[in-house]
């Protein structure tokens, strides 16, 4: 059951590869970034490309949430921040934005469920976009990097370990859960980052 799931997952990845790949990347799923490494570790992608593609979905997203800011209407931003995080805490983030802007953009950048509309705000206050867009690759780099190092250096944990492991099956097992494991921590990781901004 597990071998066929992870042959239907595999020749998906065959099938579609980049195509697939980089529309998923661009809707933030974190986890896609991570296992698109790890099948580059097998030999079903340039690894550089993976990374490559990942620093390109997050900056063009990053882009598209600050011009919506930008150049959307004012007013239905401040309803939408107001119904997303409350109105006392979207007039600290401003505050902090205009008073610190490379602080803030990352701790909106690692807080689940801040970061678009954290990003719009950006737009809609006018942040300089040279700041915004310096601030932003940075954390995308750093980010894309680790996701893309982690994974990678996963796959070939596996392949080696699958040297000396008997039973397929137990080794396909292990390594999902490492990879949930590894999501779970990554997560657990933005949540005390979040608690930052609690603190703003």
């Amino acid at each position: 059951m597990v071998v066929s799931i992870l042959s239907t997952i595999l020749a998906f990845l065959q099938a579609y590869g980049y195509h697939a790949i980089f529309p998923l990347m661009f809707l933030e799923l974190t986890g896609v970034t991570y296992v698109a490494a790890f099948a580059a570790s097998q030999g079903f992608f340039n690894i550089y490309f993976v990374w490559l593609l990942s620093v390109l979905a997050s900056t063009l997203l990053d882009l598209m949430w600050f011009l919506i800011g930008r150049f959307g209407s004012k007013t239905s931003v401040y309803s939408y921040f107001i119904n997303k995080i409350g109105a006392v805490k979207m007039n600290r983030i401003e505050t902090y934005l205009i008073d610190n802007p490379a602080k803030t953009i990352a701790v909106i950048k690692l807080t689940p469920s801040l970061p678009i509309p954290g990003l719009i705000l950006c737009g809609a206050i006018k942040v300089p976009f040279k700041k915004y867009f310096l601030y932003t690759s940075l954390i995308v780099l750093a980010y894309s990097s680790l996701l893309v190092t982690l994974g990678y250096y996963s796959g070939i944990a596996f392949e080696q370990a699958s040297r000396y492991i008997k039973y397929g099956q137990i080794l396909i097992a292990l390594t999902i859960i490492i990879i949930i494991v590894a999501a779970v921590l990554l997560r657990k990781a933005e949540k005390k980052i979040s608690s930052k901004i609690e603190r703003i």
